[in-house]
């Protein structure tokens, strides 16, 4: 059996699993410290560029650097994952120059890959064979841009996940002992509580014989474990009387990596104080302590917003009628490091009584191993749309608009070797050029409006008057009323295919003229 990666590249650490023979070892790191070669078992998504050479380094060498280094001497990229939630092609970031940020993915990736192939666990130009995973809202922008960062960093991909399915896998392999038999036969309804670094999911999903059906999703798309060490480093800033803004970035970011330190270390014994030694930072003062219980304080009502997501997710279930009631869940499952927190699992539980609540003591790799697991067995994956897809239409000759839905939220995704989605809209044009604006959103208002986090894609010009070629290339300031148009037809044919990739056929009934365009690169 080929070996196949399962990757989390996650906003804080990136986390590869092996698919082995069975077995799901996660892949680790090494780095060369003055004691010797240390391993880890994640890779930090990291990037730092040194002023000095003008050149990056990545990940485990990034982390070093970084410590070592002076403002003066180079910066520190981090949560770079964030930044590609408001991707779009081009994008820049500046370092303090400005660098494409997709040149700065492939750079970590292509890093990550020769960390791993410095294993010795593949060949040296062995094919890396790779399921990637992504968060469940992440957009389509995000999700095109690191799959061809994975594939111009030397991966080949070939399959991808949202990260709560490929937990979920996980959870029934736990569930089974890493019996492949007993997975197979394994049927529970399960929601997946994943509270990672940059973003939160909430996903519902139906477990059944080796088919895993994404019944409903939620999440928060700018809330992590990130914006909890922010918490803490504010607080350990203010028993040092300084600005945490005022910082320079490096001891701002050191700051940061501290108070991560210190958050995590609740996870793994009880503490009463939370601690900060200034020279760590570059300062001369005292140590510093702040009260775990008031950390917890603090942070309370950013977790307690993940908590009322998954509720809300539960309820809209029961609603939708995907859930005969909330205690027909089998269980919560906790992943991503900030589900670590004791006040996570106290929030969720004193929220879903009567409900399993699974912890794991590896939560980082869950998301991994899920996907190395889902290549290599035999697993059915039954995926929806996760955000409204759909487009601005005019009405009263353009003097007002509103949003058309093509596609739901929640409605299913076909399945590998079934047709794609398909949905045809006709209608009579207005005016000589159609100006098609795509977009999607996390959320609908009353008034069937985007809300939340909405997400705008290229638009579309399609000349509707048969006196202009189908195929010119119009501008929207050629765009004028044409009532002569008045009963001609045009017809749009939406297609959804496995991939997620959404194109349309634009048909101009009047003389058979027609014209295809790709609006969703996943």
């Amino acid at each position: 059996m080929a070996q196949i990666l399962g990757i989390d590249f996650g906003t804080t650490n990136t986390v590869v699993a092996l698919s082995d023979r069975g077995s799901f070892p996660i892949v680790q790191h090494t780095i060369k410290t003055r004691i010797g070669k240390v391993s880890h078992d994640v890779y930090p998504s990291t990037i730092f560029f040194s002023r000095q050479s003008g050149k990056f380094a990545f990940g485990l060498e990034a982390e070093r650097l970084a410590q070592q280094s002076s403002e003066s001497e180079g910066i520190e990229i981090r949560s770079i994952k964030r930044v590609l939630s408001n991707y779009y092609e081009g994008m820049e970031h500046a370092v303090p120059e400005r660098f494409k940020v997709k040149d700065l993915l492939v750079g970590f990736l292509g890093s990550l890959r020769e960390s791993i192939m410095d294993t010795g666990l593949f060949k040296p130009g062995e094919v890396l064979q790779t399921v990637i995973t992504w968060p469940a809202h992440s957009n389509g922008a995000q999700r095109a841009v690191t799959r061809e960062a994975f594939r111009e960093a030397g991966f080949e991909v070939i399959g991808t996940l949202n990260e709560p399915t490929a937990a979920a896998i996980e959870y029934a392999d736990r569930a089974t002992n890493g019996n492949p038999r007993a997975a197979r036969s394994f049927s529970e309804t399960v929601a997946v509580f994943d509270f990672g670094g940059g973003t939160f999911d909430a996903s519902l999903l139906s477990i059944c014989n080796g088919i895993y059906q994404v019944l409903d999703t939620l999440g928060l798309d700018s809330l992590g474990g990130d914006d909890l060490d922010r918490v803490l480093a504010g607080l350990f800033a203010e028993r040092l009387s300084i600005e945490f803004d005022s910082l320079e970035p490096r001891r701002r970011m050191a700051l940061i990596g501290l108070a991560r330190t210190q958050k995590e270390s609740l996870g793994t014994r009880p503490s009463a104080n939370l601690h900060l030694h200034p020279h760590d930072i570059g300062l001369e003062a005292p140590p510093v302590f702040v009260s775990a219980d008031e950390y917890i304080e603090k942070i309370k009502p950013l977790v307690r917003q993940t908590v009322d997501r998954l509720a809300q997710l539960t309820q809209r279930s029961v609603e939708k009628g995907l859930l005969s009631s909330e205690k027909a869940l089998d269980a919560i499952y906790l992943v991503g490091g900030s589900s670590k927190l004791p006040l996570v699992q106290q929030l969720v539980t004193e929220r879903f009584p009567g409900i399993r609540v699974v912890t794991t003591h590896k939560p980082f790799s869950s998301i991994a191993v899920g996907s190395a697991i889902s290549a290599t067995r035999k697993v059915e994956i039954r995926d929806i749309f996760s955000r409204h897809f759909g487009l601005f239409r005019l009405l009263d000759h353009g003097r007002r608009e509103y949003f058309h839905t093509i596609f739901e939220a929640g409605t299913r995704l076909p399945r590998k070797g079934q047709p794609s989605l398909e949905k045809v809209t006709l209608y009579s044009p207005r005016h000589n050029i159609g100006h098609l604006r795509f977009l999607e959103c996390s959320e609908l208002d009353a008034d069937g409006l985007p809300k939340g986090k909405v997400r705008e894609w290229t638009d579309i010009l399609f000349p509707y008057d048969p006196s202009l070629d189908v195929q010119a290339e119009v501008t929207c300031g050629e765009i004028c009323a044409a009532d002569a148009l008045d009963g001609t037809q045009v017809e749009e044919i939406y297609r959804c295919d496995a991939d997620g990739v959404i194109t349309v056929e634009m048909n101009r009934l009047v003389d058979g003229k027609k014209r295809r365009f790709e609006i969703s690169r996943e």
